[in-house]
């Protein structure tokens, strides 16, 4: 198990994806030497959390950002999927509800296994690698869901 520093995970990013790393103004830096860095921004009048950067374990981040979330009252978690979007929907065990197209944007709205939904919606294609990007609210209430047109 690798313990790096801030540093060695920034860099460590850069090198996998070729992508940059420039904390977004407002945002928090949260670091574990063994899981890496995630950065953040509470939006209390949305109520959600948006997560920026995640770099090292994925997994152990979005249990983070959860928690975060649910200690400061937000309802909503919101990231970018930018990975092949049915990859992504299997990684987080999510089945698919429902699937259809609006104004042009694809969109999915999921279901994970503990019964909170999530809608992700295409936001185009990445500058750098040409993957579709998806944005991501997740509702972190169990039953919670938007309401569709």
């Amino acid at each position: 198990m690798k313990y790096w520093t801030p540093q060695e995970w920034v860099n460590w990013y850069k090198k996998k994806t070729g992508d940059t790393f420039e904390v977004p103004e407002n945002h928090t830096i949260n670091y574990h030497a063994r899981r890496g860095i995630m950065t953040f921004y509470a939006d209390f009048k949305a109520k959600m959390l948006m997560i920026g950067y995640v770099v090292g374990d994925g997994r152990y981040w979005h249990d983070t950002a959860e928690m975060i979330a649910k200690q400061n009252g937000l309802r909503y978690l919101a990231t970018i999927c930018t990975r092949d979007v049915e990859a992504y929907i299997r990684f987080w065990q999510y089945k698919i509800v429902k699937q259809w197209d609006s104004d042009g944007q694809k969109r999915y709205l999921t279901v994970d296994p503990l019964g909170h939904y999530a809608v992700l919606t295409y936001r185009g294609k990445d500058n750098r690698t040409g993957v579709d990007t998806y944005t991501v609210i997740e509702y972190l209430a169990k039953g919670e869901k938007p309401k569709l047109e």
